[in-house]
């Protein structure tokens, strides 16, 4: 097949197979530790390139990935660290976004304020929702139908039908020099579910998510449950894009993920034995921490 789409989803779930691996390893013997290490720099290598190759989501993900997990699992991180990373990433990203628009910028512009200029841009779709609305056909509930469909593998490739994403749709509306050579802006998951469902589809969105956020972490940095462990780090990533995404982008993800680490869970399961092996390494790991510190 040429179909790129097995590439784009290896290369996006790399880091998810990664932190399965680090967070799963036996802490018990000197070669596991070492293991851990160098999945450690396998990950930070993984975000080096891709940071080398113009990608901005995708190591930024991935690191806050491993930085909830490791933050719920092993051991608070350090404010003043965090802070720092923060920090790093507004001065690197702008870098990155002139390296990958460099054969269509004349005059790149670097700095901590360029940094800011991108996170102010973030929002562009969502004013473009809110000002569009009373002046056009409004997408309604037609994004939510395409993406229950689009849970289904190959079943739906987003054009199926006319239909378009609402992140190219907006990116059409806002910027159509852009949407024409492929370059969208973004998408807004506030606009996105206010122009289907008002402030109240907003409201019931976040808060949905919220208690999915939750309900996870209980079960899996409480009760050290392996399906909800496998459930972040498989949907963590989506989770957090959503907001410069669409429904379209997130439904899929939590669908599979929760299935995936369902069955996961119920293969573990028989004579509690893997299930017991993996809380012995997740405690083994949080006491890592809690001598580290």
């Amino acid at each position: 097949s040429t179909s790129p789409r097995f590439g784009t989803l290896g290369i996006t779930y790399l880091p998810a197979g990664l932190l399965m691996i680090y967070f799963g390893l036996d802490r018990s013997t000197r070669q596991s530790r070492n293991w851990s290490r160098v999945v450690l720099i396998c990950l930070g290598l993984y975000a080096i390139i891709t940071l080398g190759l113009g990608t901005r989501y995708l190591p930024l993900l991935a690191i806050f990935s491993f930085i909830y997990l490791y933050n719920g699992i092993v051991r608070r991180i350090n404010m003043f660290i965090l802070a720092t990373c923060l920090l790093s990433f507004m001065i690197v990203t702008p870098f990155v976004g002139s390296l990958r628009n460099a054969n269509s910028s004349t005059n790149p512009s670097f700095g901590i304020a360029a940094g800011l200029s991108d996170v102010v841009s973030a929002y562009r779709p969502y004013i473009a929702f809110l000002d569009l609305q009373p002046t056009i056909q409004p997408l309604g509930l037609v994004p939510y139908s395409q993406a229950l469909i689009h849970i289904v593998p190959l079943l739906h490739n987003g054009t199926d039908n006319g239909f378009i994403r609402s992140t190219v749709y907006i990116t059409q509306q806002v910027s159509p020099i852009s949407a024409e050579l492929n370059i969208g802006i973004g998408g807004s998951a506030v606009g996105e579910s206010y122009d289907a469902f008002g402030i109240g589809g907003v409201v019931g969105t976040f808060t949905a998510l919220g208690v999915l956020m939750a309900v996870g972490e209980i079960c899996a940095f409480e009760r050290r449950q392996i399906w909800a462990v496998l459930f972040i780090i498989l949907t963590f990533s989506s989770i957090l894009f959503y907001l410069r995404d669409d429904i379209f982008g997130l439904l899929r993800p939590i669908v599979w993920g929760l299935i995936i680490a369902v069955i996961v869970a119920k293969w573990a399961n028989p004579e509690k034995k893997r299930i017991a092996k993996w809380d012995r390494q997740l405690t083994a790991l949080s006491q890592e921490g809690r001598n580290s510190s």
